[in-house]
């Protein structure tokens, strides 16, 4: 199941895109799973119908489905509905929800709330902006095994967004990130391998990282390696 917000991080969860119908039996068993209380259930019916995956889209309903998991104490569903409502998708635009559910969510543990607070603190949107809070909550996401909060939380590092600048610790945050399967991490990991920032340079190393950003399908760290083939043959 597709994102349905760049920049956003969201959970769902993946259902077989079978021909569009109330009847898919996997939406049966999460409505039957729902109306007994079952908040998983309500937010994976509800991406569903946010996708159109196995059931008419009907973003609408996914808004009533996911308040309902939310309102039930499930953080993904509260983290979910703020991308909805940050999107205006099935609700009018609302980023100031959006963020109070981003901060329910992340209160409850969800790291993904957690990474899209922090995007919002950043970005100053339904939110004031303040940098050294969205550096904070990056590293919450990034405690919490979300690898773009990892990344992120670098990148704070590298340009001194609400932190002292420290080249060592942006490298770090960016291996965590590269080791959970980040693209961007591994880049710029590779980057800093490749210029000795914050690291020792090592081109074999920088070629390695690459390659994974590559393999993750990270389209700088194909062109990145190519280029240094060409300066390291």
């Amino acid at each position: 199941m597709r994102a349905l917000l760049a920049g956003v991080s969201i959970i769902a969860v993946t259902t077989s895109s079978l021909l569009a119908t109330e009847q898919q039996p996997s939406a049966v068993a999460f409505r039957k799973a729902c109306a007994a209380g079952d908040t998983n259930a309500c937010n994976n019916l509800a991406w569903m119908y946010a996708a159109g995956d196995g059931v008419p889209q009907d973003k609408a309903k996914a808004v009533a489905l996911l308040r309902k998991a939310c309102t039930g104490g499930n953080a993904k569903g509260c983290a979910n509905l703020g991308v909805l409502y940050g999107k205006g998708e099935g609700a009018a635009q609302d980023k100031v929800k959006a963020a109070q559910l981003y901060q329910r969510a992340c209160n409850g543990g969800n790291a993904s709330g957690c990474f899209n607070l922090a995007q919002a603190y950043k970005a100053g949107e339904g939110v004031p902006q303040d940098k050294a809070r969205a550096a904070r909550l990056f590293k919450k996401a990034c405690d919490g095994g979300h690898a773009p909060g990892c990344n992120n939380l670098g990148m704070t590092y590298e340009k001194a967004e609400g932190v002292a600048p420290d080249m060592v610790k942006a490298a770090a945050f960016f291996q965590k990130a590269c080791d959970g399967g980040n693209a961007p991490g591994c880049f710029k990991i590779g980057v800093m391998y490749e210029r000795g920032e914050g690291v020792a340079p090592d081109a074999a190393k920088a070629a390695e990282l690459y390659q994974k950003a590559c393999d993750n399908g990270g389209a700088a760290g194909c062109q990145a390696l190519e280029a240094l083939k060409r300066t390291n043959p």
